[in-house]
This record gives structure tokens, sequence and C-alpha cells, in this order.
């Protein structure tokens, strides 16, 4: 039974909106972004953020962004 990844979960939640992400999905992420920087790589957020860009979804960037300083900082 393949299992889907969290980042992939995200990442497909992101990228299947044609242009713009609608609010409440951004919210959605938004609500679990705590889990995400728990379980997720640096790698991995950094490809979620690489994709907020290209949405230029301003809420995600920010809050990807965070997630990657705070990881940066750990290691």
């Amino acid at each position: 039974m393949p299992i889907l990844l969290l980042y992939q979960a995200v990442y497909g939640k992101i990228t299947a909106s044609r242009t713009t992400l609608e609010k409440n999905d951004i919210q959605d992420i938004i609500s679990i972004s705590p889990l995400i920087e728990k379980i997720c790589s640096k790698e991995e957020i950094k490809l979620l953020y690489e994709t907020a860009k290209e949405k230029n979804c301003k809420e995600l960037i920010s809050c990807f962004e965070e997630m990657l300083k705070k990881k940066n900082q750990k290691s």
C-alpha cells in the first residue's frame, strides 16, 4: 500500500491550483505548519517554499521561509 508523505500531500495541494491558491487551502496548510516543520526535512520544506514562490502565495512563502530559518539554526 503506497504511503503519501506529508510534504507530498502539501505539495499536491499547492500545485493542484491552476493560478492562485484558495484561502481555505492556504489556511489548511498554515494550520499544519508546526507538523510540517517537525517531520519534514529541510530539503522537503525548500521544495514547498519554491512551489509557493511559483504560485506567488505570500502567506505560504513567509511560512516556509520561517521554517527554513529554524531548520538552518538547528543545523
